[in-house]
């Protein structure tokens, strides 16, 4: 009998008074019992399917319920009628929870990690009394992905559908043989450790055994001193020789004194890189003070090289570099000389500059400390300088062809 088909027996019935209020209130618990599940049934067919015809009862049928709800709350009083119904009601509101999903395993298809997530599942969903299958189904479709969801593809949700699809993926993946195969390699195969690291051993513990906890739950349990033996392969050199020096010649090895021996290693290394941290950590305000220094220095330098390139020739008033002023080039040596130093230019670069000339070139004819503009075949320098003012009469020509390039 279907919740809309109660709802109008029920409220018929109370209509025509051919039920005492026991048998209302007790009827009355079935079917608030029935409304919840068919509420929780509704949002999960919204979800899956939002055009499907049915959805449109709802308002419907909640209408009925609620109108039976009041006749029969008048009947038998607020108080009473909370007692019946309280259980159920409660029942409903934690059917209606939403289902922490987000917390729920993921498979991918890895073989190797099927025990870990089945083991989860079981115990966070399938054992729960409070879930139906159709649910249980939808929470298992939404921990696929990959490869095994590829599996579920064509499965309709369903209670049924529930059972099938757990049969369907344990003869898939639950293959013990092939199981044990890949825990085993995973051992076998674990990469060495290139450094001393705190994160790194403690992982590798942590791994290795996660694996040995699932060949246990396949009735498999590899010889603990072979285990040994392929982890103390992979210890970084350090640790390595430490372990070994911890031991007796004639002591056999023992797995637990062995993580015992690497989570101890991992803690004081953990510590020490602490330590390390902390002390870069001071020292970098006076790097970056130092570093700012430098760099104020630098800069201010450069600003003070460039600034007298970028304003106007004093000269003519052009937009070009004193060397590249054609009046300056139209000038005798002298007269370039007698520029320069008015304008107290360094004689080697025609810049105003505080301090050496940066840069390192020099008079492209003598090699001397002036600008080949100012190269007169007989000075070098502000203090030897002989002003032969009638001795160059050079055109601008050629004073053309002595500028720097």
């Amino acid at each position: 009998m279907t919740l809309k088909t109660q709802i109008t027996t029920l409220r018929n019935a109370v209509a025509q008074r051919k039920t005492d209020k026991t048998n209302m209130k007790l009827r009355m618990a079935r079917v608030t019992s029935l409304f919840y599940a068919y509420e929780q049934l509704h949002d999960k067919l919204a979800v899956l399917d939002s055009t499907n015809d049915g959805l449109r009862q709802l308002t419907e049928i909640q209408d009925n319920y609620y109108e039976l709800a009041a006749v029969v709350e008048n009947i038998l009083g607020a108080t009473r009628l909370v007692e019946a119904t309280s259980e159920t009601t409660m029942i409903g509101r934690q059917r209606l929870l939403k289902f922490p999903v987000a917390e729920l395993p993921k498979f991918d298809g890895d073989h190797s990690k099927w025990l870990t997530f089945k083991n989860a599942f079981m115990s966070m969903v399938d054992r729960r009394s409070d879930i139906d299958d159709l649910t249980k189904f939808l929470h298992l479709r939404n921990s696929l992905k990959g490869k095994a969801a590829n599996k579920l593809s064509l499965y309709h949700a369903s209670a049924e559908g529930y059972r099938t699809a757990w049969v369907l993926l344990t003869d898939a993946y639950e293959r013990k043989r092939l199981l044990v195969s890949r825990h085993l390699d995973a051992i076998l195969d674990i990469e060495p450790l290139k450094k001393e690291a705190s994160e790194g051993l403690a992982k590798m513990i942590d791994e290795v055994r996660q694996h040995l906890s699932m060949l246990k739950s396949l009735d498999v349990t590899p010889n603990e001193r072979v285990i040994v033996r392929i982890l103390e392969r992979a210890l970084p050199e350090g640790v390595r020789e430490r372990w070994k020096e911890s031991l007796d010649l004639d002591s056999l090895l023992s797995f637990d004194s062995f993580c015992k021996f690497i989570n101890e290693t991992s803690h004081r290394l953990s510590v020490l890189e602490q330590d390390n941290a902390r002390s870069k950590g001071e020292k970098r305000p006076n790097e970056r003070e130092s570093q700012t220094a430098k760099m104020r220095k630098s800069a201010n330098g450069a600003r003070t090289f460039v600034s007298t390139p970028l304003a106007n020739c004093v000269q003519c008033n052009g937009k070009h570099i004193i060397y590249k002023c054609p009046s300056f080039e139209k000038m005798t040596t002298q007269q370039r000389w007698d520029f320069v130093k008015a304008k107290h230019f360094c004689q080697n670069c025609l810049r105003t500059h505080a301090g050496v000339c940066p840069t390192a070139r020099r008079c492209k004819k003598c090699r001397s400390y002036h600008h080949t503009l100012l190269h007169s075949g007989t000075s070098k320098s502000w203090t030897s300088r002989v002003t032969p003012r009638g001795s160059d009469n050079k055109k601008s020509t050629q004073a053309k062809a002595d500028r720097h390039d």
